[in-house]
């Protein structure tokens, strides 16, 4: 191996080495905040007798932090944030729509006219599942026999 290549494969480690340690400096300061995915609002008690029909509260079968899998197959989703190949698809289309209205392709009121007509009938919402109580030993149910 000749000098000029040695030269060459350390600047690159260091350049490497850079961007490494830059990444985990990052995603440490990220990781410090906590994560910003799941927000979860309160509702007062009257607000939520009000508005029942317009909500359809979901409670999962199975949770996970996050998850990773190739295939999906999904009758309804609904979902915050989207995002497909490093681009968020619902800013991208709300961008699309503002960039109509500047242009004076559609108005105003055209606009506001579809977001409405892209509103479901009920909104769904995650409803965590209540753990199990746990039960006391003299209260289980007995086999027959014993």
């Amino acid at each position: 191996m000749s000098s000029l290549n040695v030269r060459q494969y350390v600047l690159v480690s260091i350049v490497n080495f850079a961007f490494l340690s830059s990444g985990v400096l990052i995603g440490a300061a990220f990781s410090a905040r906590g994560p910003a995915h799941w927000v979860v609002l309160a509702e007062s008690a009257p607000q939520e007798a009000k508005s029942a029909s317009r909500f359809e509260d979901i409670t999962p079968g199975v949770t996970t932090g996050s998850m990773g899998m190739a295939i999906l197959l999904a009758g309804r989703i609904a979902a915050d944030e989207l995002q497909v190949r490093g681009v968020d698809l619902l800013k991208l289309q709300e961008g699309t729509l503002n960039l109509l209205i500047r242009g004076k392709t559609i108005s105003l009121a055209d606009a506001q006219a579809l977001l409405e007509n892209a509103r479901p009938e009920k909104i769904l919402r995650f409803k965590p599942a209540e753990p199990a109580k746990p039960v006391k030993p003299e209260e289980a149910p007995r086999k027959e026999g014993k």
